[in-house]
């Protein structure tokens, strides 16, 4: 399954320096049983996502507790257009 994670720095002194800092160490991979298929941030640099792909909803939350400290973030499902369609064309028949 795929999911859109959002996030964005939270308002806290240091906040900031120490999300460089461990992105600088760890590149911000995501744990075992999740897949990291693409990240973007704005322009702005306000806000960022992550497009994932996982089965394992607890790793989902491991990957999203390693960040907590210094961003606010969701997590959540999506379909692509070609599954959405599949879905609509049950349900008008």
């Amino acid at each position: 399954m795929k999911f859109i994670k959002t996030f964005s720095l939270r308002n806290l002194d240091g906040a900031a320096d120490k999300a460089l800092a461990r992105f600088a160490q760890t590149r911000a991979e995501p744990p075992k049983g999740v897949t990291l298929l693409g990240r973007w941030y704005c322009a702005d640099m306000s806000m960022g996502f992550e497009l994932l792909e996982s089965d394992d909803v607890t790793a989902l939350n491991e990957f999203a507790a390693r960040w907590l400290d210094v961003f606010e973030m969701s997590i959540v499902p999506v379909v692509e257009d070609a599954e959405l369609v599949e879905v609509m064309g049950r349900l008008r028949n």
